[in-house]
C-alpha cells in the first residue's frame, strides 16, 4: 500500500483567491462577449434611432473585452489575474463611454449606471481595494465627461443641474459603500471558509496517514508472527535433532563428531535464548517495568565475555572478528546487563548480514570534555539503504534491499538498542561503511544521571 502523499506545499489565501479568480474569468470573458452580443442584437431592433450610437459603442466595447482577454492570457495577467479582472471592468463600463466623451449619444442612464457597478462589484467579489479601484475610476470616468449627458432627469436650471449631480453623486457613493461593505463581509466569509478548508485537508491528510500507518502496523504485525513462529522453530528444531543423534549412538566412539553436535546444540540454544530474551526485553519495555542496575563495570572485561560467547556463531559464518579498544579509562558507570544486551544485538545483527567478512568493535572516547564512551559496531556485509535507516528502528522492520531478502529476523534487535540507549543516557546512530557495510554507533555516557544526582549529593 502506498504511503499516502501529503501537499508539498499548503498555498496561503492570497493564492487560493488567484486561482479562484482565474476559473471565474474565464467564465466571465465567454459569458460576457455572450451577454455583449445578445444586448447589442437587442439594442440595434428595439432602438432603431441610435442604431450609429449603439454599434459603435459596442464594437468599442468587443475591442475592449479583446484586449482584455489578450492581458488575461499573457504571462503577467496570469500572475496578476486583479489586474485582469480590473481591465475587463473598464472593457464593460469605461471603453464605451469613450464614444460619448467623443459625441456620441449617451447608452446608459442614470439607473443604468446604479445597476451596472452594483452588478460588477457585486457579482465578483475578490479583493475590496481592487473594487475601490474600479469603482472611482467609473465614477471619475462618469462625473467627469458624461455628468450632463447621464441624468436620469433635465431640470429646467442650472441650480437644477448642480443638484441634480450631487443628488446623483450621492446615489453612486452609497451604492458602492454597501457594495463595498458587502465585498467585505463577502471577503471575510471567504477567507474563514478557506481556513477551514485547509484544517480539514490537513486532517483528512492525517487521518489517511493513520489509517496508512495502522494497515502497515498490522501488516509488520502479521509478518512478525510468521517470522517469529520461524525462528523459534529454526533453533528449536536444530536442538531436537543433534540430541536425538546423541541419544540414538551413545557409543560412538568419534569424539569430534560427539563435540560438533554439542557445539551445534549450544549454538541453537544461544540463539534462541537471544530471541526470547529479546522478546521479553521489548515486553518489559512497553509495560515500563524495566529498572536500571547502575555499577562500576569493567569494560574489556565485559567485551572479552562477550566475545567468547559469540565465536562460535561468528565462526559458523566465516567471519572475523576483532575488539578495538582506545579509550583512556576502562570503566564506567552503567547497567552491565544492558550494555551487554546491546552489543550483543549489535554483535549478531553484523553477523547475520555479513558472511566470509571482518566486523570490529571499536570503542574509543568521545570528544574531549563530553565524557562519554562511543561504541561502534562495524561490519563489511551488503549495506543499508539510505531510504532505510530510519525504518530499521521501527518494530518489526527488516531491511528490504536485495542483499537482504534470504535474511530471517523479528526486526526486534535494533528497536531494543535505541530503547537501552535512551534509558542509559545516550543515543544511537547508524551510517554507511565506505566502501561496504554498515556502522552502529552506541554514545553512553560514562555516568548516569542518577549517578551524578548521587554524587552531588
Amino acid at each position: 500500500m502506498p504511503i499516502p502523499q501529503t501537499n508539498a506545499a499548503i498555498p496561503n489565501f492570497d493564492q487560493w483567491q488567484d486561482d479562484f479568480l482565474r476559473d471565474r474569468l474565464k467564465t466571465g470573458y465567454i459569458l460576457g462577449t455572450a451577454a455583449i452580443f445578445i444586448f447589442a442584437l437587442l439594442d440595434l431592433t428595439l432602438i432603431p434611432t441610435y442604431r450609429q450610437d449603439i454599434f459603435i459603442s459596442y464594437l468599442i466595447m468587443f475591442g475592449g473585452v479583446g484586449l482584455s482577454a489578450l492581458f488575461f492570457v499573457s504571462p503577467t495577467g496570469q500572475k496578476h489575474p486583479n489586474w485582469a479582472m480590473l481591465t475587463l471592468g473598464w472593457a464593460y463600463l469605461v471603453v464605451p463611454q469613450i464614444w460619448v466623451t467623443l459625441g456620441g449619444r449617451v447608452i446608459y442612464s442614470n439607473s443604468s449606471w446604479l445597476l451596472t457597478i452594483l452588478g460588477i462589484t457585486v457579482l465578483v467579489p475578490v479583493r475590496l481595494r481592487n473594487h475601490i479601484i474600479l469603482q472611482v475610476s467609473l465614477l471619475g470616468w462618469h462625473l467627469l465627461f458624461n455628468s450632463d449627458q447621464a441624468l436620469t432627469y433635465q431640470p429646467e436650471n442650472e441650480g437644477g443641474i448642480l443638484w441634480a449631480q450631487l443628488y446623483s453623486f450621492m446615489q453612486l457613493i452609497v451604492i458602492c459603500v454597501l457594495a463595498d461593505a458587502s465585498v467585505y463581509l463577502y471577503e471575510r466569509l471567504q477567507r474563514r471558509s478557506f481556513e477551514h478548508q485547509q484544517k480539514l485537508e490537513v486532517s483528512n491528510e492525517a487521518l489517511a496517514q493513520a489509517q496508512h500507518n495502522t494497515v502497515e502496523a498490522n501488516r509488520a504485525k502479521n509478518a512478525f508472527l510468521a517470522s517469529m513462529s520461524h525462528e523459534l522453530l529454526t533453533p528449536l528444531n536444530a536442538i531436537l535433532g543433534y540430541s536425538e543423534i546423541l541419544i540414538e549412538e551413545p557409543e560412538r566412539p568419534d569424539v569430534n563428531s560427539i563435540q560438533a553436535d554439542a557445539r551445534n546444540i549450544l549454538l541453537a540454544g544461544q540463539q534462541l535464548h537471544s530471541l526470547i530474551d529479546n522478546v521479553l526485553a521489548l515486553a518489559r519495555l512497553e509495560a515500563g517495568e524495566l529498572q536500571l542496575i547502575l555499577r562500576t563495570v569493567d569494560v574489556p572485561q565485559e567485551l572479552a565475555l562477550l566475545t567468547e560467547r559469540l565465536r562460535p556463531m561468528l565462526a559458523q559464518r566465516g567471519n572475523a572478528f576483532r575488539v578495538v579498544y582506545t579509550a583512556v579509562n576502562k570503566t564506567m558507570e552503567t547497567d552491565a546487563r544492558k550494555l551487554n544486551q546491546i552489543l550483543l544485538n549489535l554483535l549478531l545483527n553484523a553477523n547475520k548480514f555479513t558472511t566470509d567478512g571482518e566486523i570490529y568493535l571499536q570503542v574509543q572516547d568521545s570528544a574531549p570534555g563530553q565524557n562519554e564512551l562511543v561504541f561502534a559496531v562495524i561490519d563489511n556485509g551488503p549495506g543499508i539503504d539510505r531510504e532505510e535507516i530510519h525504518a530499521l528502528l521501527s518494530q518489526y522492520y527488516q531491511p528490504q534491499n536485495a542483499g537482504t531478502h534470504s535474511k530471517k529476523g523479528v526486526g526486534l534487535g535494533l528497536v531494543i538498542c535505541q530503547q537501552y540507549c535512551h534509558l542509559l543516557g545516550g543515543r544511537m546512530e547508524i551510517d554507511h561503511n565506505q566502501p561496504q557495510g554498515a556502522i552502529f554507533r552506541i554514545i553512553l555516557p560514562r555516568q548516569t544521571e542518577q549517578t551524578l544526582a548521587k554524587q552531588l549529593k
